[in-house]
């Protein structure tokens, strides 16, 4: 080699200066991934190729990518990826680049990827996998790869899924369906699930045991297919209605002999009119024939209340009969009164029984189906019946039959009073009777215009046994009682309903 001058060295010198310069900012430009770069084994040793110029618009698009993407060389060394890859890592990119792309992988995971990278040269392999992340979580992804030609090197081009989400989806799709196929085939209620066209989608395990056929048999089919005409026509029309009223309909049914309750109601794909129709049907045979009897034993139990209270009324009937014979054949005024007061006492719950037995319900009964008839036939038992007026004002309510009885005897024992003591020496007169219901407390106002009480008279210290009767009534009804001279005798009952 001839001696270089000073001048040629220096020039020289300046080349390999800049030359260096410009290797070090492209391996600084590579490690900070602003430079697409493979660093690629090749006969003369290791070469680096970067990706400029011409190859800066394949650069552009795999950074645009949603997906990871990175370039290797045969072991495996990352020499490119995409902010994309650094993103699902959650490592730096500049990081990322020299390291291995199975150091984030599971040891098990390591293994089959160095296999995959090894047959990757030859064609082309996808494989689920999972990544491991900095913070300790992991991701899991698919990882497509393939040959990467470069001159006389091999790299390997792999692109990163992230299917994490994905995954996760399809696992909670996957419990639903399990949880929903469960139901399905664990349920005590026949269910099935129709299409716009009413054909079965879905059906329980216990319907194809009743309709006898497996579930590959019947779905697509219709009504007709699987059922008699008949019933076919009469589930199709209350599909219809379903689907057209966007409503549910409930319906009783008989299937093969057994009572099924059944619940027809829309399913919803979105807006709109439904898209599918599901039904629950439940067996309540048992229920129905339990029904059955029940219905059979109130309806013995009615008959036999009728006939007691029937019976009850005809002995009332004999007892009083009884009386008024006793009274006729008495010499004696008092006793004849006496008589005559007990008789009126057993009509007053005669009128009662004989209600209760024309009503429907014999343990309860309005007030105003009760009163007016006993109040008549009260004062139709005296002979200035005639000449007295009676003004009625009577609440609808009901009242049971156990309090009405009590409340018929002290009516009877008032009017009693008033027709025989308040129109004494008068040509007429005027009793007014109220039944009124308000806050739940029931008021019985019975008030004439006749003579009034005399003042020498005690009310509540009376012997005599009429009122003596109504005020031990009063405290059976738990109620309470007052008796006042206003233009005659005003008498005001008030108990709780």
């Amino acid at each position: 080699m001839a001696d270089k001058t000073y001048q040629e060295l220096l020039a020289e010198n300046d080349v390999l200066r800049m030359s260096l310069e410009e290797a070090e900012e492209t391996l600084r430009a590579i490690g900070s991934g602003e430079v697409d770069a493979f660093v690629l084994s090749g006969p003369d040793g290791d070469k680096v190729f970067t990706l400029k110029d011409a190859d800066q618009s394949y650069r552009h698009l795999v950074e645009a990518m949603n997906e990871g993407a990175a370039t290797l060389i045969a072991d495996g060394t990352i020499y490119y990826c995409n902010q994309r890859l650094a993103d699902i890592l959650q490592i730096p990119l500049e990081k990322l680049i020299g390291t291995t792309l199975g150091s984030y992988m599971t040891s098990e995971d390591q293994t089959i990827f160095a296999d995959m990278l090894v047959r990757c040269i030859d064609k082309a392999a996808k494989k689920e996998f999972t990544l491991l992340k900095r913070d300790g979580g992991a991701a899991t992804v698919t990882l497509s790869c393939g040959k990467l030609a470069l001159y006389d090197y091999n790299g390997i081009s792999v692109v990163i899924s992230d299917i994490t989400e994905q995954k996760h989806t399809e696992d909670e799709l996957a419990k639903s369906e399990m949880i929903f196929n469960q139901f399905m085939n664990n349920s005590p209620s026949l269910i099935y699930i129709k299409d716009e066209k009413l054909r079965l989608l879905k059906i329980s395990k216990n319907m194809e045991a009743l309709l006898g056929k497996q579930s590959s048999e019947l779905i697509g089919k219709d009504s007709y297919e699987h059922v008699p005409p008949e019933f076919a026509k009469s589930a199709i029309a209350d599909d219809m209605k379903v689907l057209k009223d966007n409503k549910p309909v409930e319906r009783e049914e008989i299937i093969k002999g057994r009572v099924y309750s059944t619940l027809k109601f829309p399913i919803h794909r979105g807006e709109g009119q439904p898209a599918y129709l599901a039904g629950f049907s439940i067996d309540i045979t048992e229920r129905k024939l339990a029904e059955d009897v029940i219905k059979s034993l109130l309806a013995e139990k009615d008959l036999i209340l009728k006939e007691v209270h029937h019976r009850i009324k005809n002995n009332m009937s004999i007892i009083k009969s009884l009386l008024m014979l006793q009274a006729k054949d008495s010499k004696e005024p008092a006793a004849i009164n006496t008589l005559n007061d007990a008789g009126n006492r057993i009509q007053s719950m005669m009128v009662l029984y004989d209600k209760l037995y024309q009503s429907p319900n014999f343990n309860e009964m309005s007030i105003k189906n009760y009163l007016p008839t006993l109040v008549d036939l009260i004062i139709s038992n005296f002979p200035n019946s005639k000449a007295v007026r009676i003004d009625k004002n009577i609440d609808d309510f009901i009242l049971d039959s156990m309090r009405l009885s009590t409340l018929g005897i002290i009516i009877n024992e008032l009017l009693t009073n008033i027709m025989k003591y308040a129109f004494a020496d008068r040509a007429d007169g005027l009793i007014t009777v109220s039944a009124l219901l308000k806050d739940n407390q029931v008021s019985i106002i019975i008030q004439d215009n006749g003579v009034g009480v005399p003042e020498s008279v005690n009310v509540e210290k009376s012997t005599g046994f009429g009122l003596q009767l109504v005020m031990m009534l009063t405290k059976q009804l738990r109620g309470s009682i007052q008796i006042e001279n206003v233009n005659g005798v005003k008498v005001t009952l008030k108990f709780e309903k």
